[in-house]
């Protein structure tokens, strides 16, 4: 074997260790003179069947009938390099989506000679960027309509505050001056019935103030900066006070971290908190109510409210936060169920996570995670 066949030899080899793609040659006309065996791997042909064949059989029949296998051609020639994705048919007829690259030969004296064709089978890629598009779409579609369901929600909450606390005024109104009207009067059945009432609609006016806090929670831009909890700590027990004034409390508060979040949530958060320790420990005298913090959890600061309350059973952990999920009866405990489903939305808001541990008359300790404010 002479230095140019081993050269040659040695040259098809590479070409042929090469399976991802399909590498030929074509003649001046478009006629297979090269074929590798990467390109019976993708494209089905054996080297033997397709060399001297028209490269025009890989295209589909709309492609030909635009006679787009010879505009490739000229481009490739005129402007020196063609490059396209599209689809091309294997041997069975199979479509599958290319890459195409198409790149004239030439001499020493610049005789265009042929084109080297590089194919390559990209169809997973093509599959998988469809699959992101529709992706996005949905994504896309999803931002509307939760632009939509906010714009709802902001009507829903004007008409909470409006139409629905203008009648509750009246029907609060009118029992107020019933029950003035009737002093002495009534049967006591019926002085019980007009304090259920009377209950009822205060009931509902809390009901529909916690539903718009709710609501608002959901919307209300985050502000996040840097912020003392111990300072909210003592704001929240100092406007729990009317309900604090005549209970024997033992407070057990330890120095907190300073956190990074919204003041005015955080507030929240710990009003509820420590109102439902407030309110769960109504029964025990002295009651104990612990604020602390725990080793960070991955960088974020671990907080924790505990009392020695009524506590709950472990068993009804998921129905904890969730709106309107009572695990107390009304005539034990007052509230709308809503108090704990913004304790979650605030801390989920501010990426940490919020959980609870409780036995049943052995107190409830409720945690959640927030991120620390570093210093600089």
């Amino acid at each position: 074997m002479t230095s140019s066949n081993a050269i040659q030899s040695n040259h098809q080899s590479i070409i042929d260790s090469i399976l991802d793609y399909a590498i030929i040659s074509l003649n001046l006309d478009g006629i297979i003179t090269e074929w590798s065996t990467g390109a019976t791997q993708i494209k089905g042909y054996s080297r033997e069947e397709i060399i001297g064949q028209h490269f025009s059989r890989f295209y589909t029949q709309a492609d030909l009938d635009a006679d787009k296998p010879a505009m490739e051609l000229l481009r490739a020639k005129t402007e020196g390099r063609y490059e396209e994705e599209g689809v091309r048919l294997k041997k069975d007829g199979t479509p599958f989506f290319a890459n195409v690259i198409i790149s004239p030969l030439f001499d020493s004296q610049n005789h265009l000679l042929g084109y080297a064709k590089i194919t390559r089978d990209i169809s997973v890629r093509k599959a998988e960027a469809d699959r992101l598009i529709k992706l996005n779409e949905d994504l896309a579609r999803l931002v509307v309509e939760r632009e939509t369901a906010n714009r709802e929600l902001e009507s829903f909450s004007y008409s909470i505050s409006h139409d629905l606390r203008a009648p509750l005024r009246h029907i609060h109104g009118y029992i107020d001056m019933l029950t003035a009207a009737t002093t002495g009067q009534l049967s006591e059945k019926a002085d019980r019935y007009l304090k259920i009432i009377s209950s009822a609609s205060v009931e509902m006016g809390q009901l529909i103030d916690d539903l718009l806090a709710f609501s608002r929670m959901a919307k209300a831009e985050l502000r996040a900066s840097s912020t003392s909890l111990d300072q909210l700590v003592s704001t929240a027990i100092r406007n729990l006070e009317n309900t604090t004034t005549e209970r024997k409390i033992i407070w057990n508060i330890a120095p907190l971290p300073e956190v990074l979040g919204d003041s005015s949530m955080l507030l929240q958060v710990l009003f509820n908190l420590i109102g439902n320790a407030v309110k769960y420990t109504r029964q025990r005298d002295p009651a104990v109510i612990e604020i602390g913090s725990l080793p960070d959890e991955n960088g974020s600061a671990v907080i924790f409210i505990r009392d020695n309350g009524a506590g709950f059973d472990m068993k009804y952990l998921h129905k904890l936060f969730g709106v309107f999920q009572r695990l107390h009866r009304a005539e034990d405990f007052e509230g709308t169920g809503i108090g704990l489903a913004i304790v979650q939305r605030v801390i989920l808001r501010h990426g940490g996570r919020v959980w609870a541990e409780s036995q049943v008359n052995a107190g409830a300790t409720f945690f959640f995670t927030l991120k620390k404010n570093l210093p600089h």
